[in-house]
């Protein structure tokens, strides 16, 4: 862009309201507006596979959208073959990306203690999954997602196992964490189901979540983990034929949940399959959902910069 155009599109910015910084430049900040879920599939995912550069993806988005911007812009100069590149040399578009990255996500944290569909089976009752055993009761196996979460609330796998003889007698005598256990199993609507955490969380907690559990993938460490508050609903759920139990677990305790054990911790509009809302219709399932601790293994954090994630995310190094 030469002087005598770059003077030209200067004027018309400012007849059009826009102001001109000391340094000869416009600066452009538009109002923060949530991210829809095309552009939240653009961060979590690379076509149909996982990303493990999600912080890479959200900058490509900022970037996108600065240009959107100007062009944009363009055409409400009247100069529509005017390229962005040039107008950017004028024009500084200042997305806010702060408050992107605070945006929150209502996000499914789906699990997997044991080894993905055999897992899923045994947290099911089906008499063809080795649920129920006629004559001999409900088995349960220490690989079970429900069985791992029941030893995390300070309970035992007999607790569980006497808690599911009993849920369907009148006066069965069984309360909290216990009885949304056995009320949780009892309730499955499919053959396979996976322990589901509801959290709402920012954009930027959830991209750092997902990277980690894509690193631990590649690197075979593991020894990461987040502190779910108790507070949250959980519970279990059928992504593929999208249906789910009364994701009404009374939990005791926060819940330490080791990365390794995530199988996806995304915002729930951007899931691969069913999604929670399109099953519940409740959006106010996720509101006491919250991440009270991120533990992160300190050669990821090494890498985190190499990502593009900022120092200031908060989170608590581990040795390793």
């Amino acid at each position: 862009m030469d002087a005598w155009c770059r003077e030209r599109i200067a004027s018309k910015l400012e007849r059009l309201g826009y102001l001109r910084d000391p340094d000869g430049t416009f600066r452009i900040c538009r109002p923060f507006r949530e991210l829809e879920q095309s552009e939240l599939e653009q961060i979590f995912f690379d076509g149909a596979n996982y990303s493990a550069q999600p912080k890479r993806n959200f900058d490509a988005l900022m970037e996108q959208l600065s240009r959107q911007e100007l062009e944009a812009l363009a055409g409400q100069l009247e100069e529509p073959e005017l390229p962005p590149e040039e107008l950017a040399g004028l024009v500084r578009v200042c997305p806010p990306v702060h408050e992107y990255l605070c945006q929150r996500c209502r996000c499914d944290i789906l699990v997997d203690t044991g080894d993905s569909g055999w897992d899923y089976s045994m947290n099911t009752l089906a008499p063809g999954y080795d649920g129920f055993i006629y004559g001999v009761g409900y088995r349960l196996y220490d690989e079970a997602s429900i069985v791992w979460l029941t030893k995390q609330q300070g309970h035992t796998k007999r607790e569980l196992a006497d808690a599911l003889h009993r849920i369907t007698a009148p006066g069965n005598g069984l309360q909290g964490y216990i009885k949304g256990a056995a009320n949780e199993v009892w309730n499955e609507m499919s053959c396979e189901n996976q322990l589901c955490f509801l959290v709402e969380m920012t954009l930027e907690q959830a991209m750092l979540i997902h990277a980690a559990v894509q690193w631990g993938r590649r690197t075979g460490r593991w020894n990461g983990y987040v502190v779910l508050d108790r507070r949250g609903r959980a519970g279990f759920f059928d992504c593929w034929r999208g249906s789910g139990s009364s994701m009404e677990l009374a939990l005791e305790r926060d819940v330490k949940l080791p990365i390794k054990y995530i199988v996806s911790a995304l915002p729930d509009a951007v899931q691969d399959r069913y999604s929670v809302y399109t099953v519940y219709e409740n959006n106010r399932m996720w509101k006491n959902g919250r991440i009270n601790q991120i533990t992160l293994p300190k050669k990821f954090r090494l890498e985190m910069e190499e990502m593009g994630f900022e120092p200031r995310i908060k989170n608590k190094p581990e040795e390793g």
